[in-house]
């Protein structure tokens, strides 16, 4: 009962944070990049990066997406890349006959130099 109290507290927590977030990107004045928009370029949509933890870890899966984005961050020949991410989505799936306790996050980075192309590998 504590461990579900804790999950649902953290979500909670989460979930507020991603409401800030959303706010704060909102009353951006039109036009105005983000830090990671502006190292991209305006041409670039960024990737995103699906991370997944099957123990309800939050944590676990935004490793999970970072090492992904931490992987391709050097594609292309690129020796020094650097990338600014962004948290976009946090989802879950628990209970079931499977007894299912499944986080996932995406996140969207983008890369100085920009990826070419906006292929999303998983």
């Amino acid at each position: 009962m504590k461990r579900q109290t804790s999950l649902l507290l953290l979500l909670v927590v989460v979930a507020l944070g991603g409401i800030a977030l959303v706010a704060a990107a909102q009353d951006r004045p039109a036009g105005e990049q983000s830090a990671g928009e502006q190292a991209a370029g305006s041409s670039s949509k960024g990737r995103e990066f699906v991370g997944l933890s099957r123990r309800g870890a939050f944590s676990e899966a935004l490793d999970d997406a970072l090492g992904k984005m931490g992987r391709a961050i050097n594609e292309g020949g690129v020796r020094d890349g650097m990338a600014e991410w962004e948290l976009r989505t946090i989802s879950g799936r628990v209970g079931g006959f499977a007894g299912f306790n499944e986080l996932s996050v995406s996140i969207t980075a983008h890369r100085s130099p920009p990826w070419d192309g906006a292929a999303n590998p998983q």
